[in-house]
């Protein structure tokens, strides 16, 4: 019995050749699936040059999928100059290729839906400040993969952004708000933690991105300003329905040159009237009426929540610092509308 655990675990591992010619190590994930596995260097050859992964590898009569880079996967493959993932894998593990120092060509998937922790740290490309944005952000390809701590302001990610690297953002504590393109699709494992300044981030994506595992530890309150008509959708998912979920304003038709609406003042009223509760303006504030035993936020045109009730009954009376564009958000009720005070 025991010599038959040994050889389903040998089994469990094995080397094929790289399409650039290589010798790999894979790792059996199921029936169908595999990672590329760090078999320990030290007792083997690393790859050097020029590096091209399969998709799919053979062994035993059967053909595996390549769908990740196991962790430290490469790790400390100095001799590493480029590598070209294919398109089959949805993860990269963590500290995937620490240390490949040479390694400054990296050319990834549009279907990753993952990059772990650390996974490019004290390569070739992390380490040339050319490849940094303004010397504040890598990307490679269209993930994001780090941002300086020394980064200060708000900040906008650039447009066709896929996804971002797990501690992207970590210990980044003077930014206060984000913009994420319509593009995105995923954020990754503690993503934004301790980003102690952020209160707004602002996501252009109708449907929610994929939020993994404790994505904003030591953020104190996130506001989320999310497209108009998408709200339920972020409510609605568990990762997302945590934090105060705000929705934009209805856009308003330019094309249509029969509206005669003066929009400065009566369309964002109108808008509010849709609620299933009452918004109405007073001298210096608002009152809200018609929710029982709900909570109540106003937030002002920035995502900046300035009012909270935790459970409200009846008319409530808010005062407001000034005039302008102001969102009212009911628990329960959606979409959040957008008040404008005269």
């Amino acid at each position: 019995m025991l010599l038959t655990v040994a050889t389903a675990v040998r089994a469990l591992v094995f080397s094929h050749p790289a399409l650039s010619g290589q010798t790999l190590y894979f790792r059996v994930l199921n029936s169908s699936t595999v990672e590329v596995y760090n078999p320990g260097w030290d007792n083997h050859t690393p790859p050097t040059g020029g590096l091209d992964i399969p998709s799919t590898v053979q062994h035993e009569g059967t053909t595996y999928t390549v769908t990740g880079i196991g962790r430290q996967a490469f790790f400390n493959c100095s001799g590493l100059t480029r590598v070209n993932v294919p398109a089959s894998v949805k993860n990269i593990d963590a500290m995937a290729f620490n240390y490949c120092t040479a390694l400054d060509t990296i050319e990834l998937p549009s279907t990753l839906n993952k990059i772990a922790s650390a996974a490019f740290v004290g390569c070739g490309y992390f380490n040339d400040t050319n490849k940094w944005e303004n010397n504040k952000l890598l990307y490679i390809g269209n993930y994001l993969i780090k941002v300086r701590t020394t980064h200060n302001g708000p900040l906008a990610l650039r447009e066709g952004t896929t996804g971002i690297a797990d501690i992207a953002f970590y210990f980044c504590d003077q930014i206060p708000m984000i913009e994420i393109p319509s593009s995105l699709r995923f954020i990754g494992d503690m993503a934004f933690d301790y980003c102690t300044q952020l209160d707004t981030l602002k996501v252009a994506a109708i449907t929610p991105p994929t939020l993994q595992r404790e994505s904003f530890n030591g953020v104190s309150q996130l506001n989320v300003v999310v497209p108009y008509g998408s709200a339920d959708a972020y409510l609605a998912d568990t990762s997302w329905s945590r934090y105060n979920i705000i929705e934009s304003a209805q856009p308003i038709d330019t094309t249509d040159t029969t509206d005669t609406i003066d929009t400065t003042d009566t369309v964002a009223i109108r808008m509010v009237e849709q609620m299933p509760v009452e918004v109405k303006t007073t001298k210096g504030g608002i009152v809200v009426d018609g929710v029982d035993g709900c909570s109540i936020a106003i937030f002002d045109c920035f995502g900046r929540c300035i009012a909270f009730t935790p459970t409200a009954y009846g008319e409530m009376h808010y005062a407001l610092p000034t005039t302008g564009l102001y969102i009212v958000s009911v628990e329960g009720r959606n979409p959040r509308k957008i008040v404008y005070l005269n």
